[in-house]
């Protein structure tokens, strides 16, 4: 995701903020990422990304919030 310019979009405004971008694959140690950063791992999980998806999930279920 580029941001506010991500699929050439002026302010795109549902394109996560500059170093704001979660997904569920850590990082590897090698730079290189197109946006900035590392390059994703596929072969590995970001555990702090399905923490907070529980916590969202259980905050939605809490509100009585349908998660699709």
């Amino acid at each position: 995701m580029r941001g506010s310019g991500a699929f050439n979009i002026a302010q795109n405004t549902l394109a996560p903020k500059a170093g704001r971008l979660i997904t569920p694959w850590a990082r590897s140690e090698l730079p290189g990422y197109a946006n900035g950063g590392n390059k994703f791992d596929l072969a590995r999980w970001d555990e702090a990304y399905f923490r907070r998806l529980k916590e969202f999930l259980a905050e939605a279920s809490r509100c009585g919030v349908i998660v699709s």
